[in-house]
């Protein structure tokens, strides 16, 4: 004997989540976080069904800020397989949701079939967008609800999972402002208090400038007094101690360099090359242009004229004859 009808699915049913089981494919590491402010939502499920109009009503009052994107497939039937797997394909190549749901309406075990497809799960599994399932009613459970990354009771609570209550938003956008309002406030009337204390600490700009006028005409008269009165003859005192001793400087540096100066000159002239002249030594040039200083008579060559420079005049003689030591 062998079960038929839905004792027949169920046992293929048990047998292949065991078998995806042990694979690893219901573990919690491949469950994807979900998004908490979704800007695009896809909805894999038929186009006429009850369930697309309960979620699309649900996400319109929760949180009609999303954008929503509707994947129309059969939900049943033997083309539901393979339309629900190229729909997760043709979702993840847009690459535009954020979330997808994938969900249909409550029935039978054999209406449901399509959700208990290893195809469908394989597909759940590798699509790399978080997916809600709402499938059926509280009591239906299929594979594709193990392997999605949340599963949701019904069609609708997918849509509540999937979207933030706009209302929770607006609660706390209010806490925000009212927040922001009071620590503005705070901030006004401290800012004014400081204010306020800076008006009185300063005095009026003109008030401030009579006041400095009259304390320098003030200043002025008292430092004319004192310097006829008290300061002038020290001041005059000291000017003629500062010129007599600027004078005795002035004299002992110029007898300084004047010394200096003369033994500078004395070195200069004892370093002269024609004071040497004078003590029997004599200069031997070339004659060419212009000429140049012979130290070695390898820079001269019989028939050569050259220029001997004494200390009374000039001699132009001719070489005959280059003697080497």
């Amino acid at each position: 004997m062998e079960e038929t009808g839905d004792g027949q699915l169920r046992q293929a049913f048990e047998q292949l989540k065991q078998r995806l089981f042990a694979e690893g494919l219901f573990d919690e590491i491949h469950k994807k976080p979900l998004p908490s402010w979704p800007q695009h939502i896809g909805i894999i499920s038929s186009a006429t069904g009850a369930a697309l109009q309960d979620i699309l009503q649900v996400l319109k009052r929760r949180y009609p800020l999303a954008s929503v994107t509707i994947y129309p497939v059969s939900v049943q039937g033997f083309q539901a397989c393979g339309e629900i797997i190229s729909a997760l394909q043709l979702a993840t190549q847009r690459a535009d949701n954020d979330i997808l749901i994938l969900a249909r309406g409550g029935g039978s075990l054999e209406d449901l079939q399509a959700f208990n497809d290893e195809g469908v799960a394989r597909a759940i599994v590798t699509c790399p967008i978080p997916i809600i399932t709402g499938i059926g009613h509280e009591t239906d459970t299929t594979i594709a609800d193990f392997v999605a990354d949340r599963r949701a009771p019904t069609p609708s609570a997918a849509a509540e999972i999937a979207s933030p209550d706009q209302g929770l938003l607006l609660q706390a956008f209010e806490a925000f402002k009212a927040r922001l309002q009071h620590a503005m406030s705070l901030q006004q009337r401290h800012r004014g208090q400081q204010l306020k204390t800076l008006q009185q600490r300063m005095r009026h700009p003109g008030q401030q400038i009579l006041w400095q006028s009259q304390r320098l005409d003030e200043l002025t008269i008292r430092l004319q007094q004192a310097i006829k009165t008290r300061y002038w003859s020290h001041y005059s005192q000291h000017l003629k101690q500062l010129s007599l001793r600027l004078q005795q400087s002035t004299l002992y540096q110029l007898s300084a360099k004047s010394a200096r100066l003369a033994q500078a000159s004395n070195t200069l002239q004892a370093l002269n090359p024609e004071h040497t002249l004078t003590r029997g030594y004599a200069i031997v040039r070339n004659t060419q242009s212009p000429p140049t200083i012979l130290h070695k008579l390898a820079h001269i060559q019989p028939g050569e004229n050259i220029e001997i420079t004494l200390s009374d005049g000039k001699l132009r003689c001719l070489v005959n004859h280059v003697i080497e030591h």
